[in-house]
C-alpha cells in the first residue's frame, strides 16, 4: 500500500487535465504549469525527478507524456477549427527576435515545445514548472512528438524556429562530443526524423548533419585522422551514422 499510495495521488491528480475539452482548458495559468504541482509525491518530492520507485517513475513519465501530447492535439485541433478570434490571439516572442500573434493552443504547444528543448539542453524552462529532466527521456518525448506531428509542426512557423534555433544546435553539440551511447543513440534518432521530414525547411542544418554523419563514418577505424586518437569515436557511432544515412 506504501507504494501504491503515490500512484493513485498522482493518477487521481492527473486525471482530470487528461479529460478538460478545448472549450475549458485554462490557457497558460494552471493547465500545463500545474504540472510539477500534479507530480508532486506524498514526500513534497517531484515524481520525474526524484522517484526511486519505478512503478511511480513509469507512471509519472507516461502520464507526462500523456499530457505533452495532449497540448499538441489541442494545437491540431484549433488548426482544424480555422481562424482564431483576434481577440483570443497573444504575441509570441521568437527565437530569432521577431514576434508573432499565436491562438491559445499553439501558444501551449510552442511554449512546451520550447520548455522540452530547454530542458534537452540541461537549461530552465520557461513555462513548465519543472527544474529538470533526464536528457535521454526528454529527447525521446521531442522524438515522439515529431514522429506524430510532423506534418503539423512544418505548418507552423513558429515551432520550425525552435527546431533551428534550439534543437538543432544541441543535437550537433552532443554528437560531436564524447560519446555516450544511451543520449547519443537518442540523437541519432531525432536527427533520423529530422532529415526526413524537415529538410526542406532546415536546408542548412539538414547539410550540416549530413556533413558531420560523412565524417563520422568516413574516419579510420583505429581512430586516427584529422581528430586524433584522443577523439576516436566508437564503433557503434558509425554504425549509427550509417544507418542513418541508409535511411
Amino acid at each position: 500500500m506504501a507504494i501504491l499510495a503515490p500512484i493513485h495521488n498522482l493518477t487521481h491528480r492527473l486525471t482530470p487535465n487528461l479529460q478538460k475539452s478545448t472549450n475549458n482548458i485554462e490557457h497558460d495559468e494552471t493547465y500545463v504549469p500545474s504540472t510539477q504541482t500534479d507530480f508532486r509525491l506524498p514526500n513534497g518530492k517531484v515524481a520525474l525527478q526524484e522517484s526511486k520507485i519505478a512503478v511511480v517513475l513509469s507512471t509519472a513519465t507516461v502520464t507526462f507524456r500523456q499530457l505533452v501530447m495532449f497540448v499538441v492535439d489541442q494545437m491540431v485541433v484549433e488548426d482544424t477549427a480555422g481562424e482564431v478570434d483576434a481577440a483570443q490571439l497573444s504575441q509570441v516572442r521568437l527565437p530569432n527576435g521577431t514576434t508573432k500573434p499565436l491562438g491559445p493552443s499553439a501558444m501551449d504547444a510552442f511554449s512546451v515545445f520550447e520548455d522540452l528543448c530547454l530542458l534537452a539542453n540541461s537549461e530552465k524552462p520557461h513555462f513548465l514548472k519543472l527544474e529538470s529532466l533526464h536528457k535521454t527521456f526528454v529527447l525521446k518525448l521531442i522524438e515522439s512528438v515529431l514522429t506524430n506531428y510532423h506534418a503539423h509542426f512544418r505548418k507552423h512557423a513558429e515551432l520550425v524556429l525552435l527546431l533551428q534555433h534550439h534543437l538543432c544546435p544541441l543535437l550537433l553539440k552532443a554528437l560531436s562530443d564524447h560519446p555516450v551511447f544511451p543520449l547519443t543513440l537518442q540523437c541519432t534518432r531525432v536527427v533520423f526524423l529530422l532529415l526526413k521530414q524537415f529538410s526542406s525547411k532546415l536546408t542548412t542544418e539538414s547539410e550540416v548533419f549530413l556533413i558531420l554523419l560523412i565524417k563520422i563514418f568516413s574516419e579510420d577505424g583505429d581512430g586516427s585522422g584529422n581528430h586524433g586518437p584522443h577523439h576516436a569515436r566508437p564503433l557503434w557511432m558509425k554504425v549509427l551514422a550509417m544507418e542513418i544515412m541508409r535511411g
